[in-house]
C-alpha cells in the first residue's frame, strides 16, 4: 500500500498530519476530547512483508514501552501508537534492517495502548499486527497538577517539561523526579533515579539530538527518553570546582558554571571576609579544563548592592556575592545572569573581557519602563530584545513586592535599552523562576517559588502568555512543590538507534 494512504488510515482524519508528507519524529497535537479507535488498514498491495511485534515495559519509566519488530525483508519501521480519547501519534522511523527496538514515549499512566508496527520499503509501507499495552502507574512522588486552557486555539502545541523541587518546607521530596505533560496536564512521560543528587533547582533541556539534559545537584545528566544515561559531568576538585545552576553541552565537553571562595577586604562587610564568586569552565570529556573566566578577575569586588549579596550564607561560610544562577550563547559571547548584582553580564568568549552589563548600574541607559531586580533567565532573541524573569526582591520604591516576566529592545550602538512588554505574575517569588518564548510569539512563564504566608508547602505556577497589552492568558498549570525552569518541547522523539 502507498505511503500516504496508510499512514492517513493510520492518524485517521483530524489528527493533525499531513498525509503527503513523511511522518515527523512524533506527531503531537492536542488531544481531541475523543479520538475513535484504529481501524485495520485496507489490504496491502506492495511487496510482501511479514511483520511481527512484541512490547515490554521500560524499566526506566512505567509510561514507555520498548517495543521488538521484525521483519521479514530490510525495511525501516515506525510505531503509530494510541487509545480511546487520546490522539494518535508516530514515532521516529528506525533505520533499514530486519530487526528493529524502538522505544515508544509520551503516554498517560494507567491506560491501554494500540501499537502498529509500520514497515517502509521503497516508498511502500505495510502495517503488521496491532499490540497492546497497558501502562503502569506514576511515581509516587508526582505532585498534584491542575491545568486551565482558556484560549485553546492560541495555545503552543506540545509537551510542557519541568523538575519537581521541593514539595513542602517540611517534608522535603527525596529524590530527582522530572516529567513531561500535554495540553490537559496529564502526566506522560517522567524520569526518576533515587540514586541521583537531589536538588532543589532542576530543569530539562532538549539537545539537538533528541536527548535530554537534565540539572542535578552537582551534576549535569545527559538521558534519552527511554532513560538511559548517555554522559554526565559532576563538580569537584577534578574540575577544579563545584558546579551549580547552569550548564552548556559542547560537541566535545561542556561550559558550566562554578564558583570559588576567596577573602577580600570588604568595608562595606566590616573588612576582611570570605566572599563566594562565580566562574565559567569550559571542560572537555576528558576532564580537562579548557578555559576558565572568574567574576573575581573581571567584575567590580567592592560592588555588593543588595541585601542578598550582602547576607552571610552560613552554608558556604561565605557572602554570596554575584550568585550566578544563568548560563546563555549569545553569539560569540556567553551571558551569565548574576542575581545579586541585578545584573546581565556579556563576557567575550576569545578574550574573557566583560562587554556590558545590563541592569541598574549598568552600561545601558533605560529610555522607557523600569529594570529588572535579582533576575532569573534571560532569553536573546530576534530584533536585539532580551527576555527575563524579573523575581523583584531587590526592586526600590515597592511597597508591595511583585514578579514579572519583562522584556527589553537593546540598542548595542547607543548602549540604550527600552521595555517593550510585561507580564506580572500572580504571586510574588522570591526565588527560582523562568520565562521562553514559544514557537508561536506567546512567553511560558514560572513562577517557580511561592511561600504563601502561614502555609509550610511550596507551589508553583507555569503560564502561557500572549504578547499583548495587556497580555492574555491561554493556558495554565498550577502545582505543589517548586519548579525551577519549564520548556514547551513539541515533540517526543527517539533518536535512531
Amino acid at each position: 500500500m502507498r505511503r500516504a494512504a496508510l499512514l492517513s488510515a493510520l492518524l485517521l482524519a483530524g489528527c493533525g498530519t499531513d498525509a503527503d508528507a513523511p511522518p515527523s519524529p512524533v506527531t503531537d497535537v492536542a488531544a481531541p476530547d475523543v479520538a475513535p479507535d484504529v481501524t485495520a488498514p485496507p489490504e496491502d498491495t506492495g511487496p510482501e512483508i511479514t511483520i511481527t511485534a512484541s512490547a515490554e515495559m521500560n524499566p526506566n519509566n512505567t509510561l514507555s514501552a520498548i517495543v521488538t519488530v521484525k521483519t521479514s525483508v530490510e525495511a525501516t519501521v515506525h510505531i503509530s501508537y494510541g487509545a480511546d480519547g487520546v490522539a494518535h501519534r508516530l514515532t521516529d522511523e528506525t533505520s533499514a534492517g530486519n530487526e528493529h527496538t524502538i522505544v515508544v514515549v509520551g503516554m498517560r499512566a494507567e491506560t491501554l495502548y494500540t501499537l502498529t508496527p509500520v514497515a517502509t520499503l521503497s516508498n511502500d509501507v505495510t502495517a503488521g499486527p496491532l499490540v497492546e499495552f497497558l501502562t503502569g502507574e506514576l511515581p509516587p512522588d508526582t505532585p498534584e497538577l491542575s491545568v486551565v486552557s482558556e484560549g485553546p486555539e492560541d495555545v503552543q502545541p506540545g509537551f510542557t517539561f519541568f523538575g519537581v523541587g521541593l514539595l513542602s518546607e517540611k517534608e522535603p521530596s527525596d529524590k530527582p523526579l522530572y516529567i513531561a505533560v500535554d495540553d490537559r496536564g496529564q502526566v506522560v512521560w517522567y524520569y526518576s533515579d533515587p540514586t541521583a543528587p537531589r536538588s532543589l533547582g532542576r530543569q530539562v533541556t532538549m539537545l539537538p539530538s533528541g536527548n535530554l539534559l537534565l540539572a542535578m545537584k552537582g551534576e549535569y545528566r545527559i538521558v534519552t527518553l527511554g532513560g538511559e544515561t548517555v554522559a554526565s559531568i559532576s563538580g569537584g576538585p577534578a574540575i577544579g570546582g563545584p558546579i551549580h545552576h547552569d550548564a552548556i553541552r559542547l560537541d566535545d565537553g561542556w561550559i558550566v558554571l562554578s564558583s570559588e571562595i576567596k577573602p577580600l577586604n570588604v568595608q562595606l562587610l566590616g573588612g576582611e571576609v570570605d566572599v563566594k564568586g562565580d566562574t565559567i569552565l569550559e571542560v572537555s570529556d576528558a576532564g580537562d579544563i579548557v578555559w576558565k573566566w572568574s567574576a573575581f578577575d573581571n567584575m567590580d569586588t567592592t560592588r555588593f548592592p543588595g541585601g542578598l549579596a550582602q547576607k552571610f550564607n552560613t552554608k558556604d561560610k561565605a557572602f554570596d556575592w554575584t550568585h550566578g544562577n544563568a548560563l546563555t550563547p549569545h553569539g560569540d559571547s556567553l551571558l551569565l545572569c548574576a542575581r545579586h548584582q541585578n545584573w546581565i553580564v556579556s563576557v567575550a568568549r576569545a578574550s574573557g573581557e566583560i562587554e556590558w552589563r545590563l541592569g541598574p548600574e549598568g552600561d545601558f541607559q533605560l529610555q522607557a519602563g523600569a529594570w529588572f531586580y535579582s533576575q532569573h533567565a534571560p532569553e536573546p532573541g530576534p530584533d536585539n530584545t532580551m527576555l527575563v524573569y524579573d523575581n523583584g526582591n531587590e526592586r526600590p520604591n515597592t511597597v508591595v513586592p511583585y514578579s514579572r516576566a519583562v522584556m527589553y529592545k537593546l540598542d548595542y550602538a547607543a548602549m540604550t535599552a527600552s521595555q517593550v512588554w510585561e507580564y506580572q505574575t500572580t504571586e510574588y517569588t522570591a526565588f527560582l523562576g523562568d520565562a521562553n518564548r514559544l514557537d508561536n510569539g506567546n512567553v511560558l512563564v514560572v513562577a517557580g517559588g511561592v511561600r504563601l504566608a502561614g502555609h509550610d508547602d511550596v507551589t508553583a505556577r507555569i503560564t502561557e502568555i500572549t504578547v499583548e497589552d495587556p497580555p492574555r492568558t491561554v493556558w495554565e498549570l498550577t502545582t505543589t512543590g517548586n519548579i525551577y525552569r519549564a520548556a514547551r518541547l513539541s515533540s517526543l522523539r527517539t533518536p535512531k538507534p
